[in-house]
């Protein structure tokens, strides 16, 4: 349908709805740049064109919605529900508690209110403040007001009966036999979902009556984690923790049914039992219709717009990263299609995207886990466009994930096209991220080490560890890379033995992986095509009882350099390239590179009790030299003989080294940047003052109260950057 203005209305911490206008943000062009207080913001940003004071004690706006009623263009204003919390309040008080605080818990409860306000139109006012009644006309109005529980279980976890949806929907007004009014009255329902109840308020559009609001009980052990209102403006689709759907049929109808037989009853005088007659109380009965696909909670669902009302299609998905198709009006009990392995995490939210051309399909629009949302043809699931960040956020275990790694890709130009290679993300397991700072979107990723994502059966059932990225190392240009990865395995006789929070027992296994750059990735620019081709890997590297501390790599990427604290040995690994037979000869020349152990060297017995750290490894600029970090000292080895040539110590006080590195600032050559918490130092491997005078050693160390979280070389500029932290 045509419509004059689409409006965003948000709801907010202080109790105001903040308005946005989709014609002035698409009239507004390329903005270089806006002025958005203490911040100046690159790029397309939009203030609301107005604010509007909803609630007067400015309680935290949790939900909104806005029924779809045809008369919403009436003189008198917008209709709005909200769902706010009640901040607590002491009688004389001048200071209102904040909503970013966390809620009076002392009793375990949280107290909500629902509200009906009528929002007037946009003249031109900026600030617009909303009062129970205001010219002669009810604005705002309290419709319910209920309690929720908050506590934590026995694991620490938060569990609440806090609402997590609110919808809504309206229909012409039922006339007594049933036939829709041909008035401008509707009926509008209003359903708030929690985890153990579904709660429907329904009104009429131009009745001041008060109707009494209907909750619904879920499963204590079965609670409701999703729901939706079907396109027939009748059905409320129920997801739950257990995985399976259940649809409430005609149940809108039936409240509806019953509220007005009932103020007839009450406005005629009559005896309710008598009126009602065979109108039975909706939460005595309801027909229900119940399906099981999902293994694992159901996160959302979403009924396809442009179906029919008779036959609705229902999208449904969870973390499972399945899109699942039902139509279950036809009385089937299996999906009508599956759409699996949407992205790397599980399905987040889903809805409906109208098309706006003569297409009578439509599109659904899929947000994951893995920060991905991606535009989907509702007809034969094709994908439209997918758009991927990064994959920030928790783990299943609830984990930030492992240690992060952040640096430049070794590829780039340097300069404004340079891109971020990012690993370590919860939600991306076994992944390494090219990142585009440009373009604020993810530009590649490389799935270092493949797993099974969905391996729970039962929603109860703690997630099993997921693989992890300890060590990874480019070569100067970019075109090798060395990976050492960690898998979680359900045996624990194999690998590393750990222990789940449960208790239970896994095995870890440590791959070391060799990738060269693939060409076909630039050439082609295809998607699937995957940057690196693994050309080579090995299982326990250093054995089966033993992890890898630290990992480097040579500038020309022909030498590599493995530490294993636990075995208290190193080994040196080398590139070599070997004539192949067949069909792999003529793919690559004949020839395809091999890596091989050269040599393995036992840590002197004065250093063999100290540890390496992840970055405690580093080849000069000719690959002549090996520097490994033992502790707080630095050994110097020929990496040709594996012959001891010097080692010194670093001290800034009781701190091990974190990192090593060999630096070429300016027209100096190797010399060796070394950072621990406690400071920084740039020195040459001959010496503090180096085999001339031309050079000076320097040392930072961390203010009191500091420690060093990171540093870097700047090349461009001969300086160095330093990361510092105040706990």
């Amino acid at each position: 349908e045509i419509v004059e203005e689409v409006v965003v209305l948000v709801g907010c911490q202080d109790g105001s709805v903040r308005e946005f206008s989709l014609k002035e943000v698409a009239n507004q062009g390329d903005i270089s740049e806006v002025d958005c207080g203490p911040y100046q913001v690159s790029g397309p940003c939009f203030r609301p064109r107005r604010v509007i004071q909803v609630l007067e004690n400015k309680d935290p706006i949790i939900h909104l919605t806005a029924p779809p009623v045809r008369t919403q263009v009436r003189e008198d204003g917008i209709l709005l529900y909200v769902a706010a919390r009640r901040l607590d309040r002491k009688e004389g008080a001048t200071n209102i508690r904040r909503s970013q605080e966390k809620p009076k818990e002392s009793n375990g409860t949280v107290t909500l209110e629902v509200h009906r306000v009528l929002v007037p139109h946009f003249d031109g006012s900026t600030n617009v403040t909303i009062s129970d009644v205001d010219e002669g006309k009810q604005r705002r109005r309290s419709l319910d007001q209920f309690e929720c529980k908050v506590g934590r279980d026995k694991d620490g976890k938060i569990i609440h009966t806090l609402p997590f949806k609110m919808i809504s929907t309206a229909k012409p007004l039922l006339t007594e036999n049933g036939a829709t009014q041909q008035q401008r009255d509707w009926s509008i329902f209003v359903v708030l979902a929690r985890a153990n109840s579904i709660s429907v308020y329904y009104e009429q559009l131009e009745s001041q009556d008060v109707y009494e609001p209907m909750s619904f009980g879920m499963p204590s052990k079965n609670p409701l984690t999703a729901f939706d209102i079907s396109v027939n403006k009748a059905d409320i689709t129920c997801g739950h923790y257990r995985g399976n759907i259940r649809v409430m049929n005609n149940v809108l109808n039936d409240i509806e049914r019953y509220h007005i037989t009932k103020a007839k009853a009450k406005q005629l005088g009559e005896e309710l039992s008598t009126q009602i007659g065979n109108i039975r109380d909706p939460r005595s009965k309801t027909i229900t219709s119940r399906v099981h696909w999902h293994a694992l909670p159901v996160t959302t669902l979403v009924y396809d717009t442009m179906s029919y009302a008779m036959d609705p299609l229902l999208y449904s998905g969870g973390d499972e990263s399945v899109l699942v198709t039902w139509q279950i009006s036809q009385g089937k009990d299996r999906p009508a299609d599956v759409q699996p392995r949407l992205a790397l995490g599980g399905i987040v939210h889903l809805t409906c995207s109208d098309r706006c051309d003569e297409n009578a399909a439509n599109g659904i629009l899929v947000y994951c886990e893995d920060n991905t949302l991606q535009l989907i043809e509702s007809h034969n699931k094709g994908k439209i466009w997918k758009v991927q960040g990064l994959a920030d956020g928790l783990d299943g275990s609830g984990n930030a994930g492992n240690r992060l790694s952040l640096e430049i890709d070794p590829r780039s130009d340097a300069n404004k096209n340079s891109q971020l290679i990012i690993s370590g993300m919860a939600q991306a397991p076994g992944y390494i991220h090219w990142f585009n700072p440009s373009r604020e979107r993810l530009a590649s990723t490389l799935e270092v080490a493949p797993f099974n994502r969905i391996s729970r059966t039962e929603p109860d059932e703690l997630p099993p560890p997921t693989p992890t990225i300890t060590c990874h190392a480019f070569s100067k240009n970019g075109d090798n890379l060395v990976t050492i990865d960690e898998y979680p395995t359900e045996n624990p006789s194999l690998g590393v033995l750990e222990k789940q929070k449960n208790g239970e027992e896994y095995g870890v296994i440590s791959t070391i992986r060799f990738w060269s750059w693939n060409d076909s990735f630039s050439a082609e620019g295809k998607e699937g095509v995957p940057l690196y081709k693994q050309v080579a890997s090995m299982t326990f590297p250093h054995g089966p009882k033993h992890r890898i501390s630290a990992l480097g790599i040579s500038r020309d990427g022909s030498m590599a350099c493995t530490v294993s604290h636990s075995e208290k040995v190193f080994r040196v690994w080398e590139k070599r390239k070997g004539p192949l037979r067949g069909l792999d000869s003529l793919l690559l020349n004949g020839q395809a590179p091999s890596w091989t152990c050269r040599y393995k060297v036992t840590v002197p017995a004065g250093l063999s009790n100290q540890p390496t750290m992840e970055d405690g490894v580093s080849f000069s600029e000719d690959g002549s030299i090996l520097a490994i970090s033992f502790g707080q000292s630095v050994t110097l080895w020929d990496s040709n003989g594996a012959r001891l040539l010097t080692s010194f110590k670093q001290c800034f006080g009781e701190t091990d080294i974190e990192l090593v590195r060999f630096v070429n600032p300016g027209l100096h050559q190797d010399l060796l940047l070394v950072q621990s918490c406690g400071g920084v130092s740039l020195r040459s491997p001959y010496g503090k003052c180096g085999s001339t005078a031309s050079f000076t050693a320097w040392e930072f160390s961390a203010p009191a109260g500091s420690i060093v979280t990171a540093v870097d070389m700047v090349d461009t500029h001969a300086c160095v950057a330093i990361s510092l932290f105040f706990p």
